[in-house]
């Protein structure tokens, strides 16, 4: 199979054909990624189980993608007003949680056998913020 590097602002990632960088740009229109992530990730999985040869692994980066590029960049956003700091631990413990539901529902999604692949998402995304709460 062809793979294809594909570049641009919203995905730099390789690809089985544009399908994935396709899907990122014309898929998640309204601004709450949480709602948006699981018809997609459903949607594009009965795709990828009938067209690809390699399904878990499109379906894996599909959703590593979805958590680097989509998801990250979203809580970034919502955690950058650090004035306020109850409003602010308020809102990371609730977009943790959505991150943690999301990572559980996902999972359902056959994308290998590594059972870590979630929660190492996860955490890489709240990292920052983790490394912050430390010092």
């Amino acid at each position: 199979m062809l793979m294809v590097q594909k570049r641009n602002a919203e995905c730099t990632i390789t690809v089985y054909p544009p399908f994935l960088c396709f899907t990122f740009q014309q898929i998640f229109l309204s601004h709450d990624v949480f709602r948006d992530a699981i018809p997609i990730c459903e949607r594009n999985h009965e795709v990828v189980k009938h067209v690809f040869t390699n399904p878990q692994q499109v379906m894996a980066k599909f959703v590593l993608n979805f958590y680097t590029f989509k998801l990250q960049t979203f809580i970034r956003a919502k955690l950058e007003d650090k004035a306020d700091t109850g409003k602010y631990l308020k809102v990371l413990h609730e977009l943790y949680l959505n991150t943690s539901k999301l990572s559980e529902t996902l999972s359902l999604f056959d994308m290998g056998s590594d059972e870590t692949f979630l929660p190492k998402l996860t955490m890489r995304i709240f990292q920052r913020e983790l490394d912050d709460y430390i010092r």
